[in-house]
């Protein structure tokens, strides 16, 4: 009756076994493309929100630089050094940021370092600028400073050995499904990155101390971050379109994945299943036999109250 009562409830035989007549095989398939199929799901998650993380990031980064870039080609082109000043230092602090941003985790990953997810990608923005002012300190016109931090940050000795401390090979791609798998990597030494971090150190330069600026090469060192930032935010848009393809392709197998689960699981169901008003029949008739087992019992042991009153 037990038995019976679970197959009315579930609407599911209680001994596939017998359900399939002994041949469990396409059953097994069945239930082993279920489990893998769940297994993908989970990684899908996983990759979903590092993939969106990494969007996030990257938004914050170019929000960033966009707002630096139209401060400084708002200034007006003659000297003005309370607003030179105050371009360099905004922008010494969004450095702490943009950093900040790049150095970021999800579950415990770092985002854009690489295969070495275990850490931090850059070290930090004062190590960066005391890098730069090491290498300008002796320079005069903007025009070499400038030269001097472009050649720094293409050297593969200067900022990917100074500053970046992640892996140089991108993380491996992920499989989310038979045969697909997405690559959800981006270095925190692209140029993308480099390339923001430059403009806004080029305006940072002019409110360092260790340095001796006239106040017309404060301002063309402003200007060409402002130039500098503009660049940067094409490369910007690629790096996030790229990203947002990988996204769109997650979302898109992940679609396909509960669709193949929903189809699995409604192929099990039709195996598994009972005819629930032949179940419902032999529950009454099991149901009656047991009360007619109790009549009979308690008329051949003569069983009675009144005997043990």
């Amino acid at each position: 009756m037990t038995t019976l009562s679970k197959e009315v409830v579930t609407g599911r035989t209680t001994d596939p076994t017998a359900r399939l007549g002994g041949d469990l095989t396409y059953l097994s398939g069945v239930e082993h493309t279920l489990n893998k199929l769940d297994s993908y799901q989970t990684t899908v998650s996983e990759v979903r929100t590092f993939a969106n993380s990494a969007q996030t990031r990257m938004e914050q980064i170019r929000d960033i630089a966009l707002e630096n870039r139209d401060v400084i080609l708002g200034l007006p082109d003659q000297i003005n050094t309370v607003n030179v000043a105050g371009v360099g230092q905004d922008a010494r602090e969004d450095l702490d940021v943009v950093i900040g941003s790049l150095n970021g985790n999800v579950g415990g990953r770092s985002i854009f370092a690489g295969t070495g997810t275990d850490g931090p990608a850059l070290n930090d923005a004062d190590t960066l600028m005391t890098a730069l002012v090491a290498e300008v300190s002796a320079l005069v016109s903007s025009t070499d400073i400038k030269t001097a931090v472009d050649n720094w940050f293409n050297d593969p000795a200067g900022f990917d050995a100074v500053m970046y401390t992640g892996s140089p090979d991108l993380m491996a791609p992920i499989e989310i499904s038979d045969h697909q798998a997405v690559q959800v990597s981006v270095l925190a030494t692209d140029d993308a990155f480099k390339s923001t971090i430059k403009g806004l150190a080029l305006a940072a330069l002019t409110e360092e101390a260790g340095l001796s600026l006239s106040d017309t090469t404060s301002l063309s060192l402003v200007k060409m971050s402002g130039a500098e930032l503009t660049s940067s935010n094409d490369k910007m848009i690629q790096r996030q379109a790229d990203i947002g393809f990988m996204e769109s392709r997650i979302e898109s197998i992940s679609v396909r994945n509960i669709s193949e689960i929903t189809s699995l699981n409604i192929a099990k169901n039709k195996m598994l299943e009972v005819d629930p008003y032949e179940s419902q029949s032999k529950l009454e008739e099991v149901q009656t036999q047991l009360e007619l087992l109790f009549q009979v019992t308690a008329r051949s042991f003569d069983l009675s109250l009144q005997r043990y009153i």
